[in-house]
């Protein structure tokens, strides 16, 4: 079974790593939500940030949260509405923070 740790390890080498931040160009975040989707891994949000010569700049307007209350049912098909979500920004040349359901233990882990 894929998980979080499978989906991470497939995408080390298209992370932008900025401010300490993990973050994916558009066409690795639409990649991205496809694989948490294959495998079942919950979307939970998504954070948007323009890139500065300086580091990153967030864009709340550009950044959704599926895991709060009030977006409970779009959290039922958070992969639909995740690759809905970055596909109508793919103009705007952001990086994205796709956060995802981690509750899933790394299969080495010991405490099993």
């Amino acid at each position: 079974m894929r998980n979080h740790f499978d989906i991470d390890a497939e995408f080390r080498g298209k992370f932008v790593l900025l401010a300490g931040l993990r973050l994916l160009r558009y066409a690795d975040a639409r990649d991205f939500i496809g694989r948490c989707r294959d495998a079942g891994v919950r979307v939970l949000g998504i954070d948007a940030f323009f890139e500065r010569a300086d580091g990153v700049q967030p864009s709340l307007e550009n950044s959704i949260d599926y895991s709060i209350e009030r977006n409970a049912d779009l959290l039922k098909d958070s992969w639909q509405q995740a690759e809905l979500f970055v596909r109508e920004r793919e103009a705007l040349s952001l990086l994205f923070e796709v956060v995802v359901d981690r509750s899933v233990r790394h299969p080495k882990s010991r405490n099993t």
